[in-house]
């Protein structure tokens, strides 16, 4: 609804507020008198808002009801109060309260009144109305007995057109600036004085986001005599959740017929009907629901109106009437479910109210809503007749109301075939819309992706070659192109962003602009697309809400420039085999159900976008079809009019009659009715008003649109049909005949042969899309996420099924209830809820100087924001903080249920040098006891049923303060004991149920939810007192340092070692460990002993510390400290290697370490002319070939070399049996490791190593295992990839299949399932089971880290019997995995370990890639260009997506060079400066507002250096995201900019893989089985050039991968990404 009249009191106080100053401009302009305007002030009084005297002075009042009424007839029907004092108001306001009057023929209860201070008006005589309306040319304004209309000039002209007045010139300028379309004034006046005595206006709503400051709260009242009931509120509070449009108006509770009615247009024809039918006092409701609105909001709307329905019984049985027209898009079978769900809910009292249901809907799947209608009232007992498009819309209506079938007999038309000149009728009908033909294209306004497809699936439908659509505009976003299907075919359209850019490639040819442009911004769009007028010659305007002045003002510029504007509020057109505007004609369905795809004879207009695809399936149902049709929008003041389209069809000779359809409120019909008398329209024309139904009623009604309200007596619907009848138009005596009429002045043209019916062509089809099946239930595809615990799908959001306002209201559930129904999805008892809300209470802090605290207070002193701050204190959350509360209730849980006494679980603890979790404090003690333990052992004694496990631990503390007082059951571990009391013994879980929840972790998740309360309020407290950067003292660190060389940390003692012994012997990183340790004995440094015990070692001159050779990083020996018990034999010392992210432990024979300073590798010295990165590559791969230890044939063989297969295996591969003409590789085809010759520019001819090859990973004739003796088992280690499950499958296929082996076992949680099969038992794997597993994300068998044990794990795989072993993991797992074949080989167990590289970084040296990377780099680009919309969504926005990538940039950079939306990539191996980032985004957001950066996690360290390591001698990496987001919002926020943040890591970590991915890991699984058949262990397959090799594994665990900027990847997407040098690592 567009105009609304606003209250007296509101209209008093806007002249009040804004006249005076219009005055004084206008009497400026004129240099003329100042005129000075009186306004009484005024005092509403309502039922919230009792009377009070506000009043500066005691002049008397007048009081009068506000209900929108006039003067006149409240003054006739005795309620206005004259010349009262403040206590005759109270008088008459009392005497007047809760007592009903009748105000004309409308009776009703005033309850607005306005007191109006008039008794000091200074002019009371010659008392004159005046006022001004808008019309389509201007203003209208009527005063003193003339009226003149102010044309639409600019506001600096008005007043030359009304010059003699200067009163007029302000008012007109009032109405115009604040957006009143009608004002009604009284005033006197005299010299320059004039007094307002009364006042009406009325605003265009829609111009609120315009001038809503300068009206203030205004008040819009209802009715006299229609007050807001409280449903029709219910239904107002529902509309204004949803996008969609939910409208009920109550006209009769004890109506006997009541709607359900889909569309506005469609509900005011069934109200017409209805009226028309004799039932207008039996009409209980009017109202709508369309937009297309979700199942539960349709749901509620239905229980309003049934439950108001059946609140009153009726001897004559009820009438319900669902109805509506053919649909465009609204899923009927959707909508439908919600009606269905409440019609059943009231089924007992709709069967007590003796109620029939009509039905009669079109539309998407219609037929499936019908046939669930049909069955709901079969169900309930109640008639039921169902109807869909086949019947007409209001047939429902004659056959529910009227007892004997209407009469179907009509008079038949007389039909006048006029014989006009072609050249004249041409002349007739000339106006400024376009002709549209199959080579007329569109542009479109606006990123509507779905209106685009559907213009072009219209295309398809009617056999054109090129798309209708020339280019997309997005004056938000970028430059680009977007993908649409165009028949079966893909097709890029350009988005551009700018019209100008548009019309400078695509404007050699006429073009329409179809414009999707917001009510806020089309006026804008639209006056600049009148800019190109001369390529531009048709406008749609999309938008509905577009305010009236800004309305009238596109039209008066676009008839300046010859241009034809259809709309605002318009679904736009169709021309039926040739052209669609927009949306028009719906789904797809009903364009194959009304002939859209071909031409027909009729043209047709109207208003109703709703009911123009109604008028498409009544055209199609009568006549041979459309030949166009235009809907004009609903709008007051449409650009295009009924009489242009009229005009229009008249001009062309293929139209042979025409329909139009037409509304209540404005006179546009009645020009249509000028055209026929005067013979500009001569062919025959079927009419009707829609509306006839307000005459009715005693009120005004709207119905539907803005313009669909009679503002004078000729305005209605019904003088209208009367008056288009006596021009020569064909007018039904109802919409009900409508149809019927068509179709006889259609019989009556055939029989004339002025149309000569053509045959039918054939139904075109168009491909169906995936989406439009899935709805229908022809196609389905798995749910990427489960979620059991909440859902925000319907009208507000559960909790575990429980809607959250009962959970606020219920006072017994509180945080408690909320945990236990979101953890548990259990109501839980009133004091399990209370427990939990105690222990959060209890843990919510523990002072500043814990861990958590502490990291978050230094966080926060550093300047960092809440959630940076939160989650670093959070991280500090583990074994040693926190989280004890999960261990302490497995070692108490397990030693109670395993039937230890406390005394027995102590010795066995001690025994087992196992801390006791949940046991000791600094602080306190038996002495000063803890009151949270206190607090909590106490309330679980009071209210818990039983506490075996409390008295467990308990007893355990007695044990344990003897021997130290502080050894007391802490709160940590008090709280593990009593909550696991509890999920045993409360009722509501299982045995098992309760330990899973402790072994998921619920306990930590206690600890965490509760403390994070604690670490925001250190946050606020830090923020609060404006504390500084925190910098840790000197005084409290120990710094040791060492020299240029490695730190050799043996028993606490640091030696330096000269560096260039490690520079020299690079091949220590690919020769086995124990050759390269025993080398050279007599020349070991004195440092190394024999028993781990340090001696002094020598100064040693200051070397340069050794580098890996692929990574360029520093090498870090280290010697842990060692202690041997009395009496326990002696261990050999270990050496710990640290390389960046990769960290282990080799063991040291006893007795030897030796540095090899003096060995030299002559090898190494012959290529000391490549450069240092082809160096250590020729380094690695000359020992690729070398795979004698790798067989299980020659693998005790100390000597180098290759394997001779044909002599040592001896198995006929089976699938050569199968196959017989199957190819088999040549067990010795090596694949050349480096095919780029003399890239150094360096280095003048090839290098001899590089002929050294990669063996190929593939299926051989001869086999070393024979099939039916292997047993295999796979496993998955680490952190998640995608395709760790399209590994298993191809592992599992290709044995099953190829090699029949049918003992398959998957090893659970990676490692530990190795090294502990009765915690992790293994599943037995089988092709059934793997089927399909690879279209889902994760690992079938759990993917887990750590765990390793290598003499454990051989002593299970050797009495599990097994013999193939497949290793899925990262370097560190195949690092382990070579560990494992070394255990292996010294004892001699025969196994075949192979290993498939996992790593979503891609940086695996010396492979290709990796499996999994291809699935990041597409998930991660999706990512990416959902940052761009995002930022482009608003002015100088940054869209940050941080990608993973810690030490290697390949996800970062394929990303955004497959995204090609990037504008700044951040990767590890190039280093920046954040004054260089800052300055790229200023020149970026200057040149296009708005930017994107792809960031990989381990980029800019420079930046956000931790300095710190974790527990496995890793570097922690800082946040550079959070750094970037937070550093780029205080750049941008005095120049209004933003940034938007994305962290997608473990999202793209757990989905399902890619097709090309799935591929390699197919051939990866393939080849892994076939190497391990061949008998190949300690080795590893990936493809090299794009062919599967296997290499050793040592080699694969020597490093990792990077990208290198001088590659032609890195500066591509450098160039793509259009960066600056100094962010490149190209420049200086």
């Amino acid at each position: 609804m567009a105009v609304r009249e606003v209250s007296l009191h509101d209209s008093f106080r806007l002249l009040r507020g804004h006249l005076q100053s219009f005055l004084d401009d206008a009497s400026a302009r004129r240099n003329s008198e100042r005129l000075v305007a009186w306004v009484p002030e005024t005092a509403p009084v309502a039922p919230e808002e009792p009377f009070r005297w506000t009043f500066a002075s005691s002049g008397s009042c007048t009081v009068l009801p506000d209900h929108l009424q006039s003067l006149d007839a409240l003054t006739a029907a005795g309620l206005v109060g004259k010349d009262l004092d403040e206590a005759g108001i109270r008088t008459w306001l009392a005497d007047k309260a809760g007592k009903e009057c009748a105000v004309g023929r409308v009776r009703g209860l005033p309850s607005h009144w306005t007191v109006v201070q008039d008794g000091n008006c200074p002019l009371r005589d010659n008392e004159q109305p005046l006022l001004i309306s808008s019309v389509r040319e201007g203003e209208n304004v009527t005063y003193l007995q003339k009226s003149v209309v102010v044309p639409l000039y600019e506001e600096g002209q008005a007043e030359t057109l009304a010059a003699q007045d200067v009163l007029v010139v302000a008012l007109v300028m009032f109405c115009r600036q604040l957006h009143i379309t009608d004002l009604e004034i009284r005033l006197c006046r005299a010299g320059d004085k004039v007094c307002i005595t009364w006042a009406a206006l009325q605003l265009d709503e829609t111009a609120g986001y315009l001038c809503a400051e300068r009206w203030g709260n205004c008040r819009f009242p209802v009715g006299f005599g229609r007050p807001e009931l409280p449903e029709e509120k219910a239904v107002h509070d529902l509309d204004a959740r949803t996008g969609a449009s939910l409208k009920f108006t109550l006209l009769n509770r004890q109506g006997r017929v009541w709607t359900l009615v889909a569309g506005g247009g469609a509900s005011v024809v069934y109200t017409d009907t209805i009226c028309e039918y004799g039932y207008a006092k039996e009409l209980a409701n009017y109202g709508e629901y369309s937009g297309d609105p979700p199942e539960e909001f349709v749901y509620e709307y239905a229980k309003v109106i049934l439950g108001v329905m059946t609140s009153s019984p009726e001897p004559h049985g009820k009438i319900l009437l669902i109805g509506g027209g053919v649909a465009n898009f609204t899923d009927v079978a959707s909508t439908f479910k919600g009606l269905v769900k409440a019609l059943k809910e009231f089924g007992s009292a709709l069967k007590a109210c003796g109620t029939t249901v009509w039905v009669r809907r079109g539309g998407p799947n219609y037929s499936e809503g019908l046939t669930n209608m049909r069955k709901a009232c079969e169900d309930i007992g109640i008639p039921a007749h169902v109807y869909g498009p086949e019947a007409h819309l209001t047939s429902i209506v004659r056959d529910a109301l009227l007892e004997k079938a209407k009469d179907a007999s009509m008079p038949v038309p007389d039909v006048k075939i006029r014989q006009v000149d072609s050249a004249k009728r041409q002349r007739r009908g000339s106006n400024s819309l376009m002709q549209f033909t199959l080579e007329t294209q569109a542009f479109v306004y606006g990123m509507q992706t779905k209106a685009v497809q559907r213009m072009l699936d219209f295309d398809t439908l009617c056999g054109r070659k090129t798309p209708s659509v020339a280019a997309m505009v997005n004056p938000t976003g970028e430059a680009t192109f977007e993908k649409f299907m165009f028949g079966s075919a893909d097709v890029l359209i350009p988005v551009y962003t700018s019209l100008e850019d548009a019309v400078d490639k695509h404007g050699k040819t006429p073009k329409m602009l179809v414009n999707f442009a917001s009510f806020r911004s089309v006026f804008t769009a639209t006056m600049d697309a009148l800019k190109f007028a001369s390529v531009i010659k048709t406008h749609a305007i999309i938008a509905e809400g577009v305010p009236e002045a800004l309305t009238r003002r596109i039209h008066y510029e676009a008839e300046k420039v010859g241009v034809a504007v259809i709309g605002p509020a318009t679904v736009g057109g169709m021309m039926p085999g040739r052209f669609r505007i927009g949306n028009a004609g719906g789904a797809v369905e009903n364009l194959l159900l009304a002939k859209l795809y071909r031409p027909g004879s009729v043209g047709y207009t109207t208003k109703s976008g709703g009911m123009s695809n109604e008028l498409n399936n009544i055209v199609a149902l009568n006549t041979d079809g459309m030949r166009e049709g235009i809907a004009i929008g609903g709008d007051r003041w449409p650009g295009l009019r009924f009489l242009d389209v009229l005009l229009r069809f008249e001009a062309d000779p293929d139209v042979k009659m025409m329909v139009l359809l037409g509304e209540v409120g404005g006179r546009e019909e009645f020009l249509v009715a000028e055209a026929l008398q005067d013979g500009r329209i001569t062919k025959p024309l079927v009419a009707w008003c829609c509306g006839t139904a307000a005459e009715a009623f005693d009120y005004d009604v709207q119905f539907g649109h803005a313009g669909a309200r009679a503002r004078a007596a000729d305005e209605t619907a019904g003088s209208k049909n009367r008056a288009l009848a006596q021009a020569g138009a064909h007018v039904p005596r109802s919409f009900d005949e409508f149809g019927d009429l068509i179709a006889l002045v259609y019989q009556a043209l055939v029989k004339a042969g002025s149309i000569v019916v053509a045959s039918e062509p054939p139904v075109p089809k168009l491909p169906s899309d995936y989406e439009s099946l899935r709805k229908k239930g022809m196609v389905r595809k798995p749910a990427n996420f489960v979620c059991s615990i909440s859902d925000d799908r319907g009208a507000e959001p559960t909790y575990a099924g429980v809607p959250i306002s009962e959970i606020a209201k219920d006072e017994e559930l509180g945080i408690g209830g909320a945990i236990s129904l979101l953890w548990f999805r259990k109501r839980l008892p009133r004091y399990v809820s209370k427990f939990i809300e105690l222990c959060v209470v209890a843990t919510a802090d523990h002072g500043p100087c814990v861990s958590g605290a502490h990291n978050t207070i230094v966080a926060a002193r550093a300047g960092k924001d809440l959630v940076s701050s939160l989650i670093s204190g959070l991280a500090t959350i583990g074994p040693r903080f926190g989280g004890a509360l999960d261990d302490a209730a497995r070692m108490f849980a397990s030693a109670l249920d395993g039937g230890l006494t406390a005394a027995e679980f102590v010795e066995k603890c001690k025994q087992d040098k196992t801390v006791i979790m949940g046991i000791g404090h600094r602080v306190k003690s038996l002495d000063n006891p803890d009151a949270r333990v206190v607090l909590i052992k106490e309330y679980a004694k009071a209210h818990f049923s039983a506490t075996p496990l409390l008295d467990f631990a308990l007893a355990v503390e007695q044990i344990t303060t003897r021997k130290k007082a502080n050894l007391i059951l802490n709160v940590d571990g008090c709280i593990a004991v009593c909550f696991v009391d509890l999920l045993r013994g409360c009722g509501a879980f299982t045995r098992s149920e309760a330990d899973e929840l402790v072994s998921n972790g619920v306990l930590n998740g206690l600890f965490v939810s509760s403390r994070t309360i604690g670490l925001v309020g250190h946050f606020l407290d830090q923020r609060r007192l404006k504390q500084p950067l925190y910098r840790h003292p000197y005084d409290d660190v120990t710094y040791l340092t060492g020299g240029n060389g490695l730190l050799l940390r043996s028993n606490s003692e640091h030696y330096p070692v000269a560096g260039a012994a490690l520079n020299q012997g690079q091949k220590f990183l690919r020769r086995p460990i124990d050759k390269v340790l025993r080398a050279g004995d007599a020349g070991r440094p004195p440092c190394w002993c024999e028993t781990g015990e340090s001696r002094k070692q020598p100064e040693l001159p200051r070397q340069t510390a050794p580098r890996h050779p692929l990574s360029g990083e520093e090498l870090v020996v280290a010697m842990p400290k060692k202690r041997r018990a009395l009496g326990q034999r002696r261990e050999a010392p270990r050496i710990m290697l640290t390389l960046s992210c990769l960290s282990f432990a080799l063991p040291l024979p006893r007795g030897v370490f030796q540095g090899y300073a003096a060995e030299t590798d002559r090898k190494l010295q012959k290529t000391r002319a490549l450069s240092p990165r082809a160096l250590a590559m020729a380094s690695l791969l000359s020992d690729s070939a070398d795979l004698r230890r790798c067989h299980l044939a020659t693998w005790q063989d100390d000597e180098p070399g290759s394997v001779d297969e044909p002599a040592v295996n001896k198995v006929s591969n089976p699938m050569a049996r199968a196959f017989p003409d199957m190819s088999f590789i040549n067990s010795s085809e090596m694949v050349v490791g480096n095919i780029i010759q003399n890239s150094d520019p360096d280095s003048q001819k090839p290098n001899p190593l590089l002929s050294s090859g990669c063996l190929r990973a593939n299926a051989a004739r001869q086999l070393f295992w024979e099939p039916n003796k292997v047993k295999a088992a796979v496993v998955t280690c680490g952190g998640l990839c995608p395709g760790l499950n399209s590994i298993i499958r191809g592992v599992t296929k290709c044995l099953w299949n190829e090699y029949g082996v049918r003992e398959i076992l998957g090893i659970t949680a990676g490692y530990n399932g190795l090294s502990d099969p009765e915690t992790h038992p293994p599943v037995k794997l089988t092709e059934e089971m793997v089927r399909d597993i690879h279209m889902k994300g994760g690992s079938i068998i759990k993917a887990a880290r750590g765990g390793f044990d290598a003499e454990k794990i051989c002593d299970n795989l050797q009495r599990l019997g097994i013999t193939v072993l497949f290793l899925v993991g990262g370097d560190g797992t195949q690092f382990a995995g070579h560990l494992l074949y070394e255990a292996a080989r010294k004892r001699c167990l025969a196994v075949s370990i192979v290993g498939i590289p996992k790593s979503i970084d891609n940086d695996v040296v010396l492979f290709d890639r990796t499996f999994g990377f291809d699935t990041a780099v597409a998930k991660a680009s999706e990512v990416i260009r959902n940052a761009l919309v995002e930022a482009s969504s608003c002015d100088r926005g940054v869209g940050i997506v941080k990608l993973m990538g810690r030490d290697s940039g390949f996800v970062a950079m394929h990303a955004a060079t497959a995204a090609d939306v990037v504008d700044l990539c951040m990767i590890p191996e190039v280093k920046v400066d954040m004054k260089d980032v800052i300055e790229h985004v200023d020149a970026t957001l200057a040149k296009k507002k708005y930017m994107v950066i792809a960031v990989a996690e381990g980029a800019g360290q420079e930046l956000v250096s931790t300095g710190k390591q974790d527990d496995t001698g890793h570097t922690v990496y800082g946040d550079i995201g959070v750094f970037l987001k937070d550093t780029l919002n205080k750049h941008l926020k005095a120049s209004g900019g933003r940034t938007f943040y994305i962290d997608p890591s473990y999202i793209i970590r757990s989905v399902p893989i890619t097709p090309n991915d799935h591929i390699y890991c197919v051939r990866l699984a393939n080849d892994a089985v076939h190497t391990a058949m061949r008998g190949y262990t300690g080795v590893c397959v990936g493809a090299m050039h794009n062919v599967v090799c296997m290499l050793p594994s040592r080699l694969i665990a020597s490093g990792k991968k990077k990208v290198r900027p001088h590659s032609t990847s890195w500066q591509g997407c450098v160039q793509t990404c259009n960066m600056p040098a100094a962010l490149s690592g190209l420049g200086v």
